[in-house]
């Protein structure tokens, strides 16, 4: 009797846990069809949110529930398409709802939709990091303050090539096919001078379209206009030479190496380091190289260094330069024994 109102209590303290604390919102956001693992997610022409959740029916994917939140997220609609639960195919649109729809608020969601309706926020959310709300163009850079909650990513793209992206995760810096992240600010001070030039340069717009962000939302909320003052462009990108380089003068130069990650959390993850192609010196050909991470070490004074599964160690260091070598074994030669 004991385990059993013990189990019942965890499932309760584990649903609560689960509920969603408030409805989604896909206020300007563009419809967009996506498929995943486990389905297809859509933000429809109306705002709704699809999620189409498939199995495998022999060799064909078939859509087997439909999960249906309204744009501003007080209501959910459930229905499983086709004839005793076989579903139907997977088409370029989510499958029209039946008449045997279960339809709920969102206050009286029951528990076993918990999981799915937080599927569809972290979706909403993904899309809101990506879409811009302040977009300005200043003499160096398109800066872009997105969507997503406070505080909102930033995207800083250089018409030189090099793109800046700051979000509640750190400081992702690219250029020239190599990333570095930074997951704090501290960090950025063993960086080079002209890499730190850069990193307060972004910040400065990143300022600048917060406060615009703050002027227009005041505006906005005087109700003197019922349009939406979102999303806003401020300026347009200077002139640019025939060869694709921004007739201002790059602020950061410098030698990038060719290895990169993605992301911190990635590193950890164990996914795959590349490196973008190069010439080879000896065959004046191209190769490409593609390595698995098996130890990477974060360290402050130096930088990053990653231990590759075929033996070789890189360090990336923070001005942009990097240093690989490969760690082989010694033999000596021993003329009465042979070779050990």
């Amino acid at each position: 009797m004991k385990r059993t109102k013990r189990r019942l209590l965890l499932l309760v303290v584990r649903d609560t846990a689960n509920k969603p604390t408030e409805p989604l919102n896909t206020r300007r956001l563009r419809p967009i069809r996506q498929k995943t693992k486990n389905g297809v997610v859509n933000i429809m022409d109306n705002g709704d949110v699809c999620l189409e959740f498939v199995k495998n029916k022999g060799k064909e994917q078939r859509v087997v529930e439909v999960f249906l939140v309204s744009s501003d997220g007080q209501q959910v609609t459930v229905f499983h398409p086709g004839d005793r639960g076989k579903g139907v195919a997977v088409s370029d649109c989510p499958p029209l709802p039946l008449s045997a729809c279960k339809t709920f608020i969102f206050e009286s969601l029951p528990a076993k939709y918990f999981k799915k309706y937080q599927y569809a926020v972290r979706f909403v959310g993904l899309v809101r990091s990506k879409t811009p709300k302040v977009t300005v163009y200043t003499e160096m850079a398109k800066c872009m303050l997105m969507e997503n909650s406070h505080p909102a990513d930033f995207e800083a793209a250089f018409y030189e090539g090099t793109k800046v992206l700051v979000s509640q995760r750190g400081i992702c810096i690219e250029k020239a096919g190599t990333s570095f992240f930074l997951n704090s600010v501290k960090s950025s001070l063993h960086l080079s001078q002209d890499v730190q030039g850069l990193l307060d340069y972004v910040e400065k717009c990143r300022q600048q379209c917060m406060q615009l962000e703050a002027v227009i939302s005041s505006v906005q909320s005087n109700d003197l206009l019922k349009d939406q003052l979102f999303p806003v462009v401020v300026g347009r990108q200077p002139d640019v030479h025939s060869d694709g380089e921004s007739s201002k003068e790059s602020l950061v130069s410098g030698k990038v190496g060719t290895l990169y990650m993605t992301t911190r959390n990635s590193l950890h993850d164990n996914h795959l380091l590349k490196t973008n192609s190069a010439k080879s010196p000896a065959t004046n050909g191209t190769f490409t190289m593609v390595t698995e991470v098996i130890l990477p070490v974060f360290m402050e004074s130096t930088g990053l260094a990653v231990e590759l599964h075929f033996g070789k160690i890189v360090d990336k260091f923070y001005d942009w330069t990097w240093l690989g070598f490969s760690v082989t074994p010694l033999c000596a030669n021993d003329s009465s024994k042979g070779m050990k």
